[in-house]
């Protein structure tokens, strides 16, 4: 108390000191006093109060405790009063036994009575029963085999409780069981019904929903009757008459059956009668199973009691019913595309399931086919595509080979540039096939892919072969078959160019279904890699193709070419008029080229012109001794060069190419009279020629005349053609810097003189 004190004190003497800061708050003294006054009794008079408070409810519960003492000891002794009269019951329980025994009696025959009357009338209640059944009145037929039941039963139960002797109770039973067999035969004729219902619930669920709930409101009453019978039998023996009925499990079971009857309703045609029949199949199952489950969910679960779990039930019955489905029509031989259908529609499945109107996650299921027999399925595909499209391309390969012997031209696309039905054919083969697996598996996109491009290289392989064997035979044959040979080539090389286009579209096409597969990197570098090279061989087609134009377009000038340069050529310009009349009538054909393959034909045919002009330059075909045969001699060489570049000029519309110079630059060489000056004419064709070698030099002198072969010598050891001499190999190939590679497109590199 005293700490407590002493504490209040240091308090108070703080609370003051903080009030009494300043002089001028002394003033206030008189007021500080009378409100702490005031405070303080506020206080008290409520400690007062709370206290009162205490002590009353104190007072109130002694008061009960000692209410509830007394009402104990009462209670205590009325016990005592109620065991002492038990005790004096004992001996009034021996005299009531006649009383109890009279009572067993009387109640056994008023149930007796009451029997009695349902007895009677078991012919007319089961009469009456079977029309109700007739009439649909399910509910009121069945009460009246349930009170028949009772009252087998009941009997039963009593001849049970009467005779200790089961022989004796079956003897006894005999006669009774007949006399009801009739109502079991009404219990059978009810239970069809139901089962009947139930074998049509979807049905009955839209058109009758009543009927459905009264028939498992019945159900669940011989369920109740069936767990009675039970306990009666467990407490004392007594087994009723066909219990127990188990009606859930046969209602559950005939639903069973008719989902499995459901599917084997579905007619399955064949692929004789429609090509189509799985597409079709697989429809009407997804129409089946979609529109009953939605039937089930919206119509029967709120018609079934909730233990039932119908929806979930009638998911699991139709997803194993469709599982046996499935394995009967994998089990079947598939075309290619009868499996693509199976499998996509297998791929759609978890998603029609999840659609709005059911909501169901099959991901938990089995699946409908194991993994291995789609993957199985897949490689079938596989094998079969790869067959077919072999055929197709094989055939295609055929049929445009055929379109070449025609005897009409191939068709033209409105800037009359040649084609044939080949690549808009194939592009439509490739196309549909990629569409067909678009909704499958990305792994078996990117093997149909795969095998797509690896045979289009295939089909490039012997779509080249059959271009080279059509030619050789062409020209076998003399040029008089078929016809329209050139516009036909014409048309391979237009249709390299479509071919290419498609290859690029496919090979995008390739790259996205790459970016969304596993490993997407190393397929996308494969897919790259393999187009690329397929699109390259279309190219290599084309220029082949264009090559043997070219060739055929030689064969016509190869006897005018020949006359160049010799005695008859001097002076006559019919060789050069016939080469440039021929050229132009090709070039009129070669229109039908698209343009930048006219471009190259073009620049191939004027390449090819000036290297057989070079080549009969440099074959000796006549020397021109005298300075006037010399320069007439030069001025028609330079005359037709500026011709051949004028011819090409005007087909092509180019810039005139530095390379038509050759012919100039050589005439000069020719026709130049001071020797003085011939080196320096040399030193520039030398210059402007790199591909040119000592011995085309050395032709060309030896044309003039009047420079022997060791003057011709000392001047090509004047140009830099004598260090290329020197650096030939003994196998007669240089190995200076002017070698085959850096000279290749030159007029000389590959003009070997003998």
């Amino acid at each position: 108390m005293d700490f407590q004190e002493s504490d209040g004190m240091e308090n108070a003497a703080r609370r003051v000191a903080h009030l009494l800061q300043r002089p001028e708050h002394l003033e206030k003294v008189d007021q500080l006093r009378r409100k702490f006054t005031r405070q303080k009794a506020a206080v008290d008079a409520r400690l007062k109060t709370a206290v009162q408070t205490q002590l009353d409810d104190v007072k109130t519960g002694l008061n009960k405790l000692k209410s509830a003492l007394e009402e104990v000891q009462e209670i205590k002794g009325s016990m005592s009063d109620i065991d002492a009269q038990y005790g004096s019951c004992q001996e009034l329980e021996r005299h009531i036994k006649q009383i109890r025994d009279a009572h067993w009696q009387h109640s056994q025959l008023a149930a007796a009575v009451d029997h009695l009357k349902h007895i009677y009338t078991v012919p007319t209640v089961v009469t009456e029963a079977n029309e109700m059944i007739q009439n649909s009145n399910l509910l009121a037929a069945h009460q009246k085999l349930h009170e028949l039941e009772n009252t087998r039963d009941e009997l039963l139960y009593q001849m049970h409780k009467s005779s200790e002797d089961t022989a004796d109770v079956r003897s006894v039973n005999q006669p009774l069981l007949r006399y009801f067999e009739p109502v079991k035969e009404l219990s059978s004729t009810l239970g069809a019904q139901m089962w009947f219902i139930l074998q049509r619930l979807l049905h009955t669920v839209r058109n009758s929903p009543a009927l459905a709930v009264t028939t498992f409101r019945i159900i669940e009453r011989e369920e109740r009757a069936d767990a009675y019978a039970e306990e009666r039998r467990k407490n004392s023996g007594f087994q009723s008459p066909d219990r127990p009925k188990n009606w859930r499990e046969k209602a559950l079971s005939t639903i069973d059956n008719a989902v499995m009857n459901r599917f084997e309703g579905v007619q399955m045609e064949t692929r004789d009668i429609d090509k189509a029949w799985l597409g079709r199949y697989l429809m009407d199952l997804r129409k089946i199973v979609v529109e009953d489950l939605v039937v089930v969910k919206n119509l029967a679960v709120p018609l079934f009691p909730p233990q039932y779990e119908i929806f979930d039930r009638y998911v699991n019955m139709y997803h194993k019913t469709l599982t046996s489905v499935m394995e009967d029509v994998g089990g079947q031989r598939m075309e290619p595309g009868e499996i693509i259908t199976l499998l996509c529609w297998l791929k759609q499945y978890p998603e029609m399931m999840l659609a709005d109107e059911l909501t169901v996650d099959v991901s938990s299921f089995d699946p409908l086919i194991s993994p291995r027999y789609v993957k199985e399925l897949e490689e079938q595909y596989l094998h079969l595509i790869q067959g077919t499209v072999s055929d197709w391309m094989k055939r295609m390969i055929e049929a445009e080979v055929k379109d070449w012997w025609r005897t009409t031209e191939p068709r033209s696309n409105v800037d009359k540039h040649y084609h044939t039905d080949m690549p808009v054919l194939l592009g439509q083969m490739i196309s549909q096939n990629l569409d067909l697996v678009q909704e499958t598996s990305i792994d078996l996109r990117v093997k149909v892919m795969e095998l797509f491009v690896t045979m289009l290289h295939e089909f490039q392989e012997k779509y080249e072969a059959e271009i080279i064997k059509f030619k050789n035979k062409y020209i076998a044959e003399g040029r008089r078959e078929p016809v329209y040979f050139l516009q036909y080539m014409i048309a391979t090389v237009n249709n390299c160019f479509q071919l290419k286009e498609y290859t690029g579209r496919l090979q995008d096409q390739a790259l996205a279904i790459a970016e969304t597969a596993p490993m997407s990197a190393r397929l996308e570098e494969m897919f790259a890699e393999l187009f690329e090279e397929c699109k390259k061989r279309f190219e290599i087609i084309a220029d082949g193709t264009l090559d043997m134009l070219c060739d055929i377009v030689f064969i016509d000038l190869d006897m005018f070419l020949a006359d160049l340069l010799t005695k008859k050529w001097i002076g006559s310009s019919k060789a050069m008029d016939t080469i440039d009349a021929t050229v132009r009538d090709y070039a009129a054909d070669f229109k039908s080229l698209r343009p930048q393959y006219f471009s190259t034909l073009m620049n191939a045919l004027q390449k090819r012109l000036v290297k057989e002009y070079v080549k009969a330059l440099t074959t000796r075909r006549s020397v021109f001794k005298s300075q006037d045969d010399r320069k007439k001699a030069a001025a028609q060489i330079k005359g037709e060069g500026n011709k051949v570049a004028d011819l090409f000029l005007g087909l092509h519309s180019l810039s005139k190419p530095a390379s038509m110079k050759v012919l100039g630059l050589i005439a000069e060489v020719i026709g130049v009279k001071d020797t003085d000056m011939l080196d320096f004419e040399i030193q520039e064709l030398v210059r402007k020629n790199t591909d040119m070698k000592a011995e085309h030099l050395m032709a060309i002198l030896s044309m003039r005349g009047d420079v022997n072969k060791s003057q011709a010598k000392q001047i090509v050891a004047r140009t830099p053609l004598a260090e290329e001499t020197d650096s030939t190999s003994a196998d007669g190939t240089a190995t200076s810097a002017s070698g085959a590679l850096s000279n290749a497109g030159g007029y000389f590199s590959d003009l070997i003189l003998t």
